[in-house]
C-alpha cells in the first residue's frame, strides 16, 4: 500500500513540474521589447538613482501641463484617448511607473506609495513641472492624492479616477481583488516570478473592463509582454503583496486639501468598488464625483468620449482660475457678519 502511496505521489509530482516547466517564460530584454513598443512620442530619462524612465510629453511648449499615472499593471498607454485630445491644448506628460511599461526597476527600487511619491517629485523635477494638475487611475490614483497631500503647493488641480487606498473602516468596504491574493501568496509567489503572465494578464483585464470588447488579443499580449521584462513580474508580486495599499490616515489628509478635485468612477468597477469615490467626496471638501454608467475599472478607456469631456471642463476651470486669481479677503467689509 504504501509503495502505490508513493508512486502516485511521485506522479503528481512529476505531473506539477512538467506543468511548472511548461509554463515558464524567460524575461524579453528591453533590446526586444523597445523596437515593438516604443512609439515617436516615447522618451527616456534616467533619474539620479539610475533608474531609466519611460515617459511621453506632448502638447505645446509653456501650456498648461497635466501629469497622468496609471495603474497596477498597467502603463501609459492607458491616457492613448485622453492624450490624443489633450496634446492640442495642454502640455501632456505620462509616465511608465517603475517595474510597468517600459520603465526599469531596480533590485533598489522603492515600491511603496511613498516610494511611488517619491518617484513622482523626481519626475516633475527632471521635467521641470512647477504648477500642473495630477491625474491618476488605481494604485496611481492612490498616489496621486498621497502625493497631493505631501505637495499640494506643486499643484493646481487633482484627477482621480477609480482611485485606490482608503482603508476599511470609513464606511467602506475594501474589496481586494482575488488575483492580488493569488500574487501575493507566499506558497505561490515565488513560482509566479518565472511562469508565463499571460494567464493573469488576460484575468485582470477581463476585470477591468465591462466591454469585453475591449479585452483583444494584442492588447493581452502587450501586457504580458511588458511583464516579461527584466524585473517587472518581481515588481508586480511586491507590489500585490505590500501593506500600504490603504492609508489609515486618509480622512484627516484629505480633509486639509483645499485643490479643485474631480473624481471619476465606473459604476461597474469590480475592482475598486464606486464607495471608495464616494468617500473621496466626503473627505475632500472641493471635490466633484462623475460616474458612468455601465463602465468598468478604466473609464480614461472605456468612456473615452464622455470622459475626456469632463475632464476638460475640469481643467478649463482650473487653469481659468490659475490665470485669474480671485483676490484675498481683506478688510472688514470682507467679513460675514455673525
Amino acid at each position: 500500500m504504501f509503495r502505490k502511496v508513493s508512486v502516485v505521489v511521485l506522479v503528481l509530482c512529476a505531473a506539477l513540474a512538467a506543468g511548472w516547466l511548461a509554463m515558464r517564460r524567460a524575461d524579453i530584454p528591453y533590446a526586444e521589447l523597445e523596437p515593438e513598443y516604443v512609439s515617436d512620442a516615447s522618451q527616456f530619462l534616467t533619474l539620479p538613482n539610475g533608474l531609466k524612465v519611460h515617459f511621453k510629453d506632448e502638447g505645446p511648449e509653456g501650456a498648461p501641463a497635466i501629469l497622468l499615472l496609471h495603474g497596477f499593471a498597467s502603463s501609459l498607454d492607458t491616457w492613448d484617448g485622453w492624450a490624443d485630445s489633450l496634446a492640442d491644448d495642454y502640455r501632456v506628460v505620462r509616465v511608465d511607473l517603475p517595474g510597468h511599461g517600459l520603465t526599469r526597476v531596480l533590485q533598489t527600487t522603492n515600491l511603496t506609495t511613498g516610494g511611488m511619491v517619491r518617484f513622482v517629485s523626481d519626475m516633475a523635477g527632471q521635467l521641470e513641472l512647477e504648477e500642473f494638475v495630477l491625474a491618476g487611475s488605481s494604485m496611481g490614483g492612490h498616489v496621486a492624492w498621497e502625493y497631493a497631500v505631501e505637495h499640494p503647493e506643486a499643484l493646481s488641480g487633482l484627477v482621480l479616477v477609480d482611485a485606490a487606498g482608503l482603508p476599511d473602516g470609513i464606511g467602506i468596504e475594501h474589496k481586494r481583488p482575488a488575483l492580488f491574493d493569488t500574487l501575493s501568496n507566499p506558497m505561490v509567489a515565488p513560482f509566479l516570478r518565472s511562469l508565463n503572465p499571460r494567464p493573469f494578464v488576460k484575468s485582470g483585464m477581463e476585470s477591468a473592463f465591462s466591454d469585453q470588447s475591449f479585452v483583444t488579443d494584442d492588447l493581452i499580449d502587450q501586457y504580458a509582454d511588458y511583464s516579461r521584462a527584466p524585473g517587472h513580474r518581481g515588481a508586480l508580486i511586491e507590489l500585490a503583496s505590500r501593506d500600504d495599499l490603504t492609508n489609515e490616515e486618509a480622512e484627516g489628509s484629505l480633509s486639509a486639501l483645499s485643490l479643485s478635485v474631480l473624481v471619476l468612477h465606473g459604476a461597474d468597477d469590480q475592482i475598486v468598488p464606486l464607495a471608495h469615490s464616494e468617500t473621496f467626496i466626503e473627505f475632500i471638501p472641493n471635490a466633484e464625483l462623475i460616474v458612468y454608467d455601465g463602465i468598468g475599472h478604466l473609464p480614461q478607456e472605456e468612456a473615452m468620449a464622455a470622459s475626456l469631456s469632463d475632464l476638460r471642463a475640469f481643467l478649463d476651470g482650473v487653469f481659468a482660475e490659475t490665470e485669474n486669481p480671485q483676490p484675498e479677503a481683506t478688510g472688514s467689509e470682507f467679513e460675514l457678519a455673525e
